[in-house]
């Protein structure tokens, strides 16, 4: 059976690095995108429906903008959606929720619960 795919959104590469190595060890197939953008592209291509963990701050399109794209296209809007991000302000991660996030997971993030939230998401 193919590994359950986690996609990845953050403009930092180091936030990148750590998600997708706390990620691959525990045997999801994890793509990884530095904007929503190319995310939007690749979920086209997609046979099955990913996880998406996406930080809320980036430049082009920031993670509202995403999830909202995300939920108009037809192909797409059932696909379960996580933001992970520093700004923990209440208004954020109420809106977070609002939009549909399954979850909000604060910078800095305990690997424990990140993997406890996607595991109950997808399974492996």
């Amino acid at each position: 059976m193919q590994a359950a795919p986690v996609y990845i959104v953050d403009d930092s590469k180091i936030q990148v690095i750590i998600l997708e190595k706390i990620l691959l060890e525990e045997g999801f197939a994890v793509h990884t995108f530095s904007n929503g953008f190319d995310l939007i592209e690749n979920l086209k291509k997609e046979s099955r429906l990913p996880l998406i963990i996406s930080d809320i701050d980036m430049p082009g399109m920031d993670g509202f903008e995403l999830i909202e794209n995300i939920q108009k296209s037809s192909c797409c809007h059932n696909i379960p959606f996580f933001f992970i991000s520093s700004n923990n302000d209440s208004s954020i991660v109420e809106r977070a929720h609002k939009m549909g996030a399954r979850s909000f997971i604060e910078k800095p993030f305990k690997s424990d619960l990140l993997l406890q939230l996607v595991k109950e998401t997808l399974p492996n």
